[in-house]
């Protein structure tokens, strides 16, 4: 569900993105692509036809909730401001990324229904925002960064971000995965105008 959201929400989701993403060990790109596409606010909490609720900023189905449930997780927790919430969601798809079957934005897309049509949609909104944002996070300079496979991404600086490790945290967006079980597995980046398409290394990863 993506819905209007103020300023302040859009700082606290990339911050809280970046610091969800590095603690789990995920690409940031992944986790923020999520969120907006997402949109949800701290404290909402929507209907939808199916008679099941979404909850948050990361929109937490009612059905996924009961799972947090025997965790001692509730619907105060995922309803909260701050970063809680986005420290769920990585939990969350960092399983997906570490235990599903397909490519990354596949996995990631499980987050939002393992249905086939729905997920094949979703991964397409994934895929379309992570572009969006890695371009509007873009600057004319940037800096390299030396991918697993040898060779050399960018990752753009970024002014409007409040802190230094903030900003050095970007280089989670072109990193590799990281998840524990992944280490054999190499980069999956990400389009834009520095790299072109997207990409992937040899097929001993078992990604289709």
């Amino acid at each position: 569900m993506q819905a209007d959201i103020p300023i302040h929400y859009q700082q606290e989701r990339i911050e809280c993105s970046i610091q969800a993403a590095n603690h789990y060990h995920i690409p940031a790109l992944v986790l923020l692509a999520v969120a907006e596409q997402e949109g949800g606010k701290p404290g909402q909490k929507v209907r939808n036809n199916n008679g099941t609720y979404d909850y948050g900023v990361m929109q937490f189905n009612t059905v996924s909730l009961a799972d947090l449930r025997s965790f001692g997780i509730n619907e105060s927790h995922v309803l909260a401001k701050g970063c809680y919430p986005y420290y769920l969601a990585a939990w969350r798809i960092a399983g997906h990324l570490q235990n599903d079957q397909g490519d990354i934005w596949q996995r990631a897309a499980n987050y939002h229904s393992r249905t086939p049509n729905f997920n094949k949609l979703y991964r397409s909104q994934l895929i379309r925002r992570a572009a969006k944002i890695a371009s509007r996070l873009g600057a004319e300079q940037a800096s390299p960064v030396k991918t697993v496979n040898g060779s050399i991404q960018t990752v753009p600086p970024v002014n409007n971000l409040r802190s230094a490790q903030i900003q050095q945290s970007l280089s989670a967006y072109s990193a590799s995965i990281r998840v524990m079980g992944f280490e054999m597995l190499h980069t999956y980046s990400f389009p834009s105008k520095a790299l072109g398409v997207f990409g992937k290394t040899a097929a001993t990863s078992g990604w289709e």
